[in-house]
């Protein structure tokens, strides 16, 4: 029996396995383009992405910054101190303080100027990509090169080269914007290395910098930010260029060495990639927010370049007082500058105009905040004037600096306080004769009290004739014939010294028991002088008789022990004596009683760490407090009767020694004293029947130490006890 199986030849397979072979040769030339396609295009889906990831994160840092400072194309790393960019003087070369800094980098191979830096640790150090954006915050002794890093972190920016440009623009709105133009390349291989020819992402962007942008006034433009921008490119027809101002080494000094652990960076010190070729960087600074409490210099300036008032200590994102400006104007006003002055062979009269505040009228933006360091330079009027004939010049006692002149230091200034020209003939400037408007006074000071001018051979200056002048009429006036000088005599002060009530010196061995003032002082401006208030020995001795509930009245005599007046009711001092003691009159308090129907109907003890500010510790900022105890306390009338005058003491008993702890008091209700650990407040008043009205007492007491740790700064003064009678 025959069985027929049917199957494949061997010669069918051969020719079936050809045609698939064929198939899948076929399938795999049209899939490999394909497949080339996909792959370029995800390549440049991920250049898009990097390239907005860093457009993206570069707006986050730049924004709402309130100073920027670009130098396009420097070479090395600018000098900084304390955040200010600095010149070869070491002074400040824009007085706008700085946090941070980025770094546009296209020349160094990527990631070189970090630590730990392989040059085959990646496909993109392989390949040989350069360009990056760095970050680093500020120090006070310059950009901190340890904290340097990659905007982004150096993955992001794969294996392409980068390419940046920053600059300041304006949009067409007027505002200042920062610019960045970015442009990413691919790599390609050429057989033995790789070219970044092929551009596949290119993007420009204008951030509006709109903290710089907000103006205080809409006439003079001003920002009380600034922006900057200087390049070795200088170019008044190229629209990126056109409102740079030239990169100048002077002005920006370079820094010298690096302090940073990382060595890599000294490609940034050294303006050189690694194959010794010159590089250059664009360096972007900005402040990305100002710390609390940072203090700015406001510096007024003669249009000479003369200072002529500086203060260092004023609190950024305040606002210049108007007290402030009117101490500026009376120095820009002084004689030194004002008036009449020889230039040359000249003679002028010269008047202040106005403070320039960076080309504006500081009047018009007074109101506007400073962040930044200010110059204000005062600007003078010049009106040539005929020459004088003579000159009538005084001399006083104290200095430029308004500080009295001892007798052993030359006794006169050698500045005149002030001079008077005179004129002969009589012009349209001035006439021939020295009248009572022309006869200025000094002011003196609490202890030095002005009495009269006298010439070098102790005459006394005298305005003889009544009549008119250049300056009105009825006036006392004296002809002059020739140049003459004054000088300033004053009178002696009153020097009081305390006693105790036995007659003893409160300090015989020094004069802290001593006040020294002009004889015009009142009674209340003795015990108001700092030599009262700040004598330990004076105000121990009150505090012991007030915890002894001891009242003291001040009795003043002369140095013939012959009674004056009580301290509190003096107008003046006699003229006729210096020399005077003071003597206490005890005498006892009020019985410490209570009536019954006053009931306390407030008590409040608060302790709390005040917070006073903050400041830099290290490389942080830190909170700083002031141990602080409010004390409140009220009484009412519970009765049907009302109480007159009747006088109420708390006593409040601290865990601490607040006498010499040297607490400050302050926000006082009442009558306050200090007796070691205890504090009294005292009122008198009125309480009407029925609690319709309250007396109310308190006070402050504050302990000025900065204390970091607020829990400590609240444990250090605390109430133990308080009791009223």
């Amino acid at each position: 029996m025959k069985t027929n199986k049917k199957g494949f030849t061997l010669i069918e397979l051969i020719i079936v396995s050809t045609i698939m072979v064929m198939i899948m040769g076929a399938i795999l030339n049209f899939i490999q383009p394909m497949n080339n396609f996909y792959q370029r295009t995800l390549y440049n889906s991920d250049a898009n992405d990097v390239g907005n990831i860093l457009q993206d994160t570069f707006e986050s840092q730049i924004r709402y910054a309130t100073n920027i400072c670009v130098l396009e194309g420097y070479e090395g790393v600018p000098a900084v101190v304390d955040g200010y960019l600095r010149d070869s003087t070491g002074g400040k070369a824009i007085n706008a303080k700085y946090t941070d800094v980025i770094v546009i980098d296209n020349d160094s191979l990527r990631g070189s100027v970090m630590a730990g830096y392989d040059e085959n640790g990646n496909v993109a150090h392989r390949k040989r990509a350069r360009g990056q954006l760095l970050y680093a915050p500020l120090n006070k002794d310059g950009i901190d090169m340890d904290k340097l890093e990659i905007v982004g972190g150096e993955p992001l920016y794969s294996d392409m080269k980068c390419e940046f440009e920053g600059y300041i623009n304006v949009d067409d709105s007027k505002n200042n914007c920062l610019t960045l133009s970015s442009k990413l390349y691919k790599p390609e291989g050429n057989g033995t290395s790789y070219d970044f020819k092929k551009l596949i992402f290119n993007q420009k962007r204008d951030f509006e910098l709109v903290n710089i942008n907000l103006r205080s006034d809409v006439i003079t433009k001003y920002s009380k930010y600034s922006a900057e921008y200087y390049t070795t490119r200088v170019d008044t027809n190229d629209p990126t260029k056109y409102l740079a101002q030239t990169l100048d080494y002077a002005k920006f000094a370079r820094e010298s060495t690096s302090t940073s652990s990382n060595p890599n960076v000294s490609y940034l010190y050294n303006g050189n990639d690694e194959n010794g070729n010159a590089i250059s960087f664009t360096y972007i600074f900005y402040t990305k927010s100002v710390p609390d409490n940072e203090k700015v210099t406001i510096t007024v300036k003669h249009e000479d370049g003369a200072t002529i008032a500086e203060k260092t200590d004023f609190t950024s994102g305040s606002i210049v007082t108007d007290a402030m400006l009117t101490e500026w104007k009376t120095l820009a006003n002084s004689p030194a500058y004002v008036g009449l002055h020889q230039i040359g062979s000249d003679w002028y009269r010269i008047t202040f105009k106005y403070f320039d505040a960076n080309g504006a009228d500081f009047e018009t933006i007074k109101d506007a905040a400073i962040t930044n360091d200010l110059e204000l330079i005062a600007r003078y009027d010049k009106q040539i004037v005929p020459s004088p004939s003579f000159w009538v010049k005084f001399y006083d006692r104290f200095d430029d600096s308004n500080v009295w002149i001892d007798d052993a230091n030359g006794k006169y200034n050698s500045n005149p306080y002030w001079s008077v020209p005179i004129y002969t003939p009589v012009c349209s400037e001035g006439d021939d004769v020295l009248d009572s408007i022309e006869v200025k006074y000094p002011g003196g000071d609490g202890v030095h009290e002005f009495d009269h001018w006298e010439d070098g051979s102790g005459n006394v200056l005298a305005l003889n004739e009544l009549g008119t002048t250049s300056h009105g009429n009825n006036l006392y006036y004296r002809t002059i014939y020739g140049d003459e000088e004054y000088f300033a005599v004053y009178k002696d002060p009153a020097v009081l010294t305390f006693v105790d009530e036995t007659d003893a010196e409160l300090n015989p061995s020094g004069d802290s028991d001593v006040v020294t003032i002009r004889h015009s002082a009142t009674g209340n401006e003795v015990t108001l002088s700092s030599e009262f208030t700040t004598s330990p020995e004076i105000q121990a001795f009150i505090n012991a008789k007030t915890a002894a509930k001891k009242t003291i009245t001040w009795k003043v005599y002369d140095s013939s022990n012959n009674y004056v007046a009580d301290l509190e009711t003096m107008s003046s001092f006699p003229d006729t004596e210096n020399n005077f003691w003071v003597k206490p009159e005890l005498g006892d308090m009020p019985a410490a009683t209570l009536p019954s129907s006053v009931i306390e109907t407030e008590k409040n003890v608060s302790n709390l760490a005040y917070y006073a500010g903050t400041e830099k510790v290290g490389n942080d900022y830190k909170n700083f407090h002031y141990p602080t105890v409010n004390l409140k306390f009220s009484y009412r009338n519970n009765s049907d009767t009302d109480i007159d005058n009747v006088t109420i003491t708390v006593e409040v008993e601290f865990n601490v020694d607040i006498e010499s702890l040297g607490v400050v008091v302050s926000d006082e209700n009442g009558s306050v004293s200090l007796s070691g650990n205890k504090l009294y407040i005292t009122k008198t008043g009125n309480l009407p029947k029925y609690q319709s009205d309250y007396i109310s007492l308190g006070c402050k007491v504050q302990y000025i130490e900065k204390i970091y740790d607020e829990q400590a700064a609240k444990d250090m003064l605390k109430v133990l006890n308080v009791k009223h009678y």
